[in-house]
């Protein structure tokens, strides 16, 4: 984040490009420039030197231009956004941001804290939207942002929320979302420590509204999360994304899962997974989405068929059945091919016509460059397959890439949009 005197004047300037459609132009073309000298490995002196005075601050534009870089898998319009290293950091993707607008469709909404604007912006194309930001620079980036997808908030007051929102208009039919900050320091999540807590705002709106949507950590321990309402995890390609809370008549079960891109979402009553541990490697191994296992709703998968626990590690829950199932399953399949003894293993990818061996098993991190390399010695063949281990055992296997366009059981899962 640039020091607080430069961001003053940085703010200003973005004030002027947001009223003359001219000077944005020119301003996005010499970002453009910043961009490709930054992905050409030049330093931040050389294109200094190269581009000279340009129409905005360069301390201003060269922020802005590593945090388009960075956000360029997260946003269509990555190019033309105007965004800080914290906002870039921490901004909602589009996919979910798209999502939750799906879902909150037609509401009268207020979101405090809204940043850079990137939820706020996605919410404005289903939703009535005041946006509430203490920082000029971020409220003027909302309204940038917003210009930049054709929809925007109705209205981005720059201000501390504290002190204006007593006095918005505020009824039952009101939501209220907020994305809070987090501290950077602290080494486990709590609401009290979020800026601003989710209990204070709720207890400012008190009598108000019940309809409450929070952006929590996702790694936030339920013992820590003391407000009641909806659970939704959602999960990007297999990875865990984001955490909301809605509460009052927005939550539609205790917890939930999201599968994005895919639009599936598994919703029930969170219980600890209870199934019974294999005796054996069955012809499929089944890897349940992340979000599953955050929202507690592994045992759902088990109205499509039979799975015992292969293997529970740090970061997946692995079931095996001998049956491919006919329904789409809410995360990863693979076809067993063999299971052999870490002597054995290389010479087994060779004659798979192995490519990439792809570890899907718990190592260290300073270690697994090392034995995915020593897996892969002399391997020259063109497919990929993905390796778990059981008991120091390998087991190898094939992706079976059509399981999510498989037809969905619709009793365990639905589609979201």
């Amino acid at each position: 984040m640039l020091p607080l005197k430069n961001e003053r004047r940085f703010s200003r300037e973005l004030d002027e490009l947001y009223r003359d459609r001219e000077k944005l132009d020119s301003a996005n073309e010499y970002i453009d420039n910043i961009v490709e000298s930054l992905r050409s490995g030049h330093d931040e002196q050389k294109i200094r030197n190269n581009l000279g005075k340009g129409p905005i601050m360069f301390e201003g534009a060269i922020e802005v231009a590593r945090s388009r870089l960075s956000v360029s898998g997260k946003f269509t319009k990555w190019n033309r956004l105007w965004l800080d290293s914290y906002s870039a950091s921490y901004s909602t993707p589009e996919i979910v941001g798209l999502y939750r607008a799906g879902r909150l469709q037609s509401s009268n909404m207020v979101d405090v804290g809204c940043g850079a604007g990137m939820q706020s912006v996605f919410f404005s194309k289903t939703c009535s939207v005041t946006s509430i930001e203490v920082s000029a620079l971020r409220a003027t980036m909302t309204k940038l942002n917003g210009s930049v997808y054709g929809h925007s908030p109705d209205r981005v007051i720059n201000a501390d929320y504290a002190n204006v929102i007593e006095n918005l208009k505020v009824d039952e039919e009101t939501v209220i979302f907020s994305d809070p900050l987090r501290p950077k320091t602290e080494s486990e999540r709590s609401l009290p420590s979020l800026i601003p807590s989710p209990l204070v705002l709720r207890k400012l709106l008190s009598g108000k509204t019940e309809k409450f949507v929070f952006d929590l950590p996702p790694q936030i321990s339920w013992d820590n999360l003391t407000l009641e309402g909806e659970k939704e995890y959602i999960s990007i390609g297999g990875s865990l994304n984001r955490l909301t809370l809605y509460q009052g008549d927005l939550g539609h079960s205790e917890s939930s899962a999201v599968i994005l891109p895919w639009n599936v979402r598994i919703r029930g009553k969170p219980s600890p997974s209870d199934f019974m541990k294999a005796g054996r490697v069955g012809r499929y191994l089944y890897v349940p989405d992340i979000s599953l296992q955050y929202a507690r709703l592994l045992n759902g998968v088990k109205q499509l068929g039979e799975f015992s626990l292969l293997v529970k590690d740090r970061r997946r829950f692995v079931l095996t059945s001998d049956n491919e199932l006919e329904w789409m399953f809410p995360g990863e399949a693979f076809e067993v091919l063999d299971t052999v003894n870490e002597s054995e293993l290389t010479g087994t990818l060779k004659e798979r016509n192995c490519r990439n061996a792809i570890i899907r098993f718990s190592v260290d991190p300073e270690e697994y460059y090392t034995i995915r390399r020593d897996m892969e010695t002399d391997l020259t063949g063109e497919v990929d397959l993905y390796i778990f281990r059981v008991d120091g055992r390998y087991i190898v296997c094939s992706k079976i890439e059509e399981n999510l366009d498989k037809p969905m059981q619709t009793d365990v899962m639905s589609h979201v949009g």
